[in-house]
């Protein structure tokens, strides 16, 4: 395990407990530091709504091919099996976040681009909040546990890359958490 550094953003609203939700992990303490503030300073919703806490965090041994699925990964595979999706070929959707990195975020873009995926984008979460969303879809995938791990490790490795994160993949045009039996694309 090493210290990492959670860049985190709360959200209030009223009568309600507020949420929390992790934007990225960084290795170094003048790093979260430095994008706290640039946060805090673009933010529409006023000072302080972004703010980093020290975390747990095992590394991937990528030099070792070590990298295995992660929770949201299990889960979304059993919710294939419930929609007999699980040993199936279907279209995938790929997900990154990028922090003032738009450069970065490109040339991930591009990169996706070459690694078979057609319908790639951007975009950034609020105007002028620095805060880019990269999304890849349609490339097939044959959906199985192997074939996750496989999908998992080449898309870290890029987002490591370009200096941004993997957010995330799911089912493209129906996702596994929110489709009802038979709607999910095949």
């Amino acid at each position: 395990m090493s210290t990492a550094y959670a860049i985190i953003r709360q959200e209030h609203a009223a009568n309600t407990d507020p949420k929390v939700r992790v934007v990225q992990i960084v290795w170094s303490e003048d790093e979260a530091t430095d994008m706290v503030d640039r946060l805090n300073a673009l933010s529409t919703r006023g000072p302080g709504g972004y703010s980093w806490q020290p975390t747990w965090v095992a590394r991937p041994d990528r030099e070792a091919g070590v990298v295995g699925l992660v929770s949201d990964d299990r889960e979304k595979l059993k919710l294939a099996e419930t929609h007999d999706a699980l040993d199936t070929e279907r279209p995938l959707a790929v997900f990154f976040s990028f922090i003032f990195n738009l450069t970065g975020a490109r040339a991930a873009c591009e990169e996706l681009q070459t690694l078979g995926w057609p319908d790639v984008g951007i975009d950034e979460e609020l105007d002028g909040d620095e805060c880019w969303h990269l999304y890849a879809h349609q490339r097939r995938l044959f959906l199985n546990e192997e074939s996750i791990i496989q999908l998992r490790a080449e898309m870290e490795d890029l987002a490591e890359r370009h200096g941004g994160t993997f957010d995330g993949w799911d089912v493209s045009g129906g996702s596994l958490r929110w489709a009802k039996p038979g709607q999910l694309p095949a």
